[in-house]
This record gives C-alpha cells, sequence and structure tokens, in this order.
C-alpha cells in the first residue's frame, strides 16, 4: 500500500464516523434550525446514538424522530 491509499483510507474511514458537527449541519438543512436542547443532546451524544441519528435523518420526518428513543 503506498503512502496515498494509506492517506485516502484514512480519510475515508474518519469521514464514515459520524459528529455532532456533521448531525447539526444536515439537521439544520432539512428541518430548519435547531433548540438549544437539541444542540445539546447533540454535544453529549455517544458515538453509536450519532451513528444511529445520521442513519434515521433519511426518513424521519421531523428532527424530533431523528432524536427520539425507541
Amino acid at each position: 500500500m503506498t503512502v496515498v491509499d494509506a492517506c485516502n483510507k484514512a480519510y475515508l474511514k474518519a469521514s464514515e464516523k459520524a459528529s455532532p458537527v456533521k448531525l447539526a449541519h444536515q439537521l439544520i438543512k432539512r428541518f430548519g434550525p435547531l433548540s438549544s436542547a437539541t444542540a445539546q443532546q447533540l454535544q453529549t451524544a455517544t458515538a453509536d446514538q450519532l451513528e444511529l441519528w445520521t442513519d434515521r435523518i433519511l426518513d424521519a420526518p421531523t428532527s424530533a424522530a431523528v432524536l427520539a428513543d425507541h
């Protein structure tokens, strides 16, 4: 594996991980401004929660549905 391949692989792996900033951007783009409670919920979320919510945003009808405990 070349250095370029290793860097590309590392970048792809890092970019696949959910982050509160990315998810906030997606929520704002889809549903409009976030409440302070929603922003706080994103900042305190676990990696597993962020990953779940990132998947949910694709078909959830509201931001509350994205972040709901199921």
